[in-house]
């Protein structure tokens, strides 16, 4: 009998010209390396949980979140959670994640979930929620 299958991802395949997309602009600008590991750490999140998304929804989501990336960045210059929250919300407004979907309380985007869909094109039996699944 062989074992069941998680639904998140190993590995995932980076686009090299993610960081030079222009919907990073504003938030480097106000935030500056920290926008991107923020967004790496969503990424590496996400695609290693459910694959195409993660739940924000509770209070309690959020902490989780923020602790993980709080965890990510620890070094000489400390952060504030506050900080991380704010970098995410920054990072929506950008449109690197989907607007409707976050206010939901679900992180995710058309790019992520194209991604995810490349890596398990071949997999049996992935199921995915079609109130957040974004591609047709």
């Amino acid at each position: 009998m062989a074992a069941p299958q998680k639904p998140g991802l190993d590995y995932y395949p980076r686009d090299v010209s993610v960081l030079k997309d222009r919907k990073f602009i504003k938030a480097k600008i106000k935030y500056g390396y920290l926008a991107i590991v923020v967004y790496d750490a969503l990424l590496e999140m996400i695609y290693a949980d459910k694959g195409y998304y993660l739940d924000y929804k509770t209070d309690e989501d959020k902490e989780l979140v923020a602790w993980d990336i709080l965890d990510s960045v620890r070094g000489k210059y400390p952060v504030e959670a506050d900080t991380i929250y704010e970098v995410i919300g920054m990072l929506v407004e950008c449109r690197l994640f989907s607007h409707y979907h976050f206010e939901q309380g679900i992180i995710t985007s058309k790019r992520i979930q194209k991604t995810y869909y490349k890596c398990t094109v071949e997999r049996k039996n992935v199921e995915v929620d079609k109130r957040i699944w974004m591609l047709d």
